[in-house]
């Protein structure tokens, strides 16, 4: 009878053991994206401003429900404590999408999550900005609503970001890593998938590999003058501020500030 429970005891804690093994998913690895930009929306707010039979004629072309959204494909490198995210070199999508959406492929965000600093490659009106700066500080409400996102089952987190931007995230604690897609960060675990519901923008997590990244997977971007975010704001804004609210959101659109 002792060793019949002695056997159980023994099962009992390996399965124990298998669970906490289980608990601890990713250190390291590389995350497929996909981000979708609502097009029809997103110009008719940019262009709200201007005047002209130009604007409609822009319009036109997206109204059709089947090009209302423009998909573009990202990969995230990360360990522990970098992320590097890039466009998807293997699916540029640059054809068919309006120039605020095209250009923001060629951007790259690398995060150095344990000195809390950012470098990142910004597209802008064919000028090329190199953008050092702190990470942004997001301040998340958790919830205890779940998503499945790539298989796995995320928790959801809401914050305001710019005062204003409403943000929906979902991430995984599984994956240690406090990162994530464009700027967002700061959850206790990776950001699988975020939603921006007023702006029509989203990100959102198709495929994890588990793998160790190469040196040249988190090198972090090298080429364009140095800016920090407002600097760089304030000298794109100086030669277009005749053009209005146009100019401004364009910019942001870009940077997701």
């Amino acid at each position: 009878m002792k060793n019949i429970v002695g056997l159980f005891i023994l099962i009992f804690l390996f399965c124990l053991n298998l669970n906490a093994q289980k608990a601890t998913f990713l250190t390291s690895g590389k995350i497929n994206f996909e981000r979708k930009d609502n097009v029809y929306y997103c110009l008719s707010m940019l262009l709200k401003d201007e005047q002209g039979n130009w604007v409609e004629d822009y319009l036109d072309r997206y109204k059709k429900p089947e090009n209302h959204f423009a998909t573009t494909n990202w990969i995230l490198y990360f360990d522990k404590n970098i992320t590097n995210y890039m466009s998807d070199p293997d699916i540029i999508n640059k054809d068919a999408t309006p120039y605020f959406i095209s250009a923001n492929v060629e951007n790259t965000v690398y995060m150095d999550l344990q000195n809390k600093q950012q470098i990142r490659n910004a597209h802008l009106f064919e000028n090329g900005y190199l953008l050092k700066d702190s990470i942004q500080n997001i301040k998340w409400k958790l919830t205890s609503e779940t998503k499945e996102i790539a298989g796995i089952i995320c928790k959801r987190a809401n914050a305001l970001i710019m005062d204003s931007i409403y943000v929906v995230a979902f991430y995984t604690d599984q994956i240690p890593t406090q990162g994530g897609p464009e700027i967002f960060n700061g959850l206790p675990g990776m950001i699988l998938g975020v939603a921006l519901p007023y702006d029509h923008i989203s990100w959102f997590a198709t495929k994890i590999t588990v793998l160790t990244p190469s040196k040249e997977d988190l090198k972090y971007p090298q080429k364009g003058k140095i800016f920090t975010t407002k600097e760089m704001v304030a000298d794109l804004m100086d030669p277009l501020k005749n053009r209005g609210n146009t100019a401004r959101n364009l910019i942001l659109k870009n940077l997701q500030l």
